[in-house]
């Protein structure tokens, strides 16, 4: 009586260590839960984000193709501007020199100021490149990390089962 006695406080035992390793289980169980949802939260703010700065990239392309748009339309009119010196010039004479050299220092002036423009919003692109680069490659990171935490999650809850 007292062997079986024995045989059924170790089987209680027993099954209070199961019943241990089960909630202990559960409890790591929606802890990774918890940890897969915020990295889920993680990954649509950096979603957003990556969006937000595609937008902002795709503006200052707009914004640099209308540059060079004024570029032509300037260059276009220097051109204009040159045939009309060009033809003052066998009317004129000297009247002509003056006005060429206004006119050569104000096509300087207008490229110069051009280049600038389009240096600038060359550089904003890059910058915007470079960041939505590291971002991605981020987001990249985070959800193989993320993934990964979920392959685990899965084979610890399989199992259990």
């Amino acid at each position: 009586m007292a062997a079986l006695q024995k045989k059924i406080n170790v089987l209680r035992d027993e099954g209070d260590q199961q019943m241990d390793q089960k909630h202990e289980l559960q409890r790591e169980k929606q802890k990774l839960i918890s940890e897969l949802n915020e990295r889920q939260l993680e990954i649509g703010q950096f979603k957003f984000e990556l969006q937000q700065k595609d937008q902002a990239l795709a503006q200052t392309q707009q914004q640099l193709e209308a540059v060079r748009a004024d570029l032509k339309v300037e260059k276009d009119k220097c051109a204009a501007l040159e045939q009309q010196v060009a033809e003052l010039s066998n009317q004129s004479g000297g009247q002509v020199e003056k006005l060429e050299q206004m006119h050569k220092a104000s096509i300087d002036a207008l490229e110069q100021q051009l280049k600038d423009q389009r240096e600038s919003h060359e550089a904003a692109m890059a910058a915007l490149r470079a960041e939505h680069d590291a971002t991605l490659q981020e987001q990249q990171q985070q959800l193989s990390t993320a993934e990964t935490a979920s392959g685990e999650w899965r084979t610890e809850k399989e199992e259990l089962n």
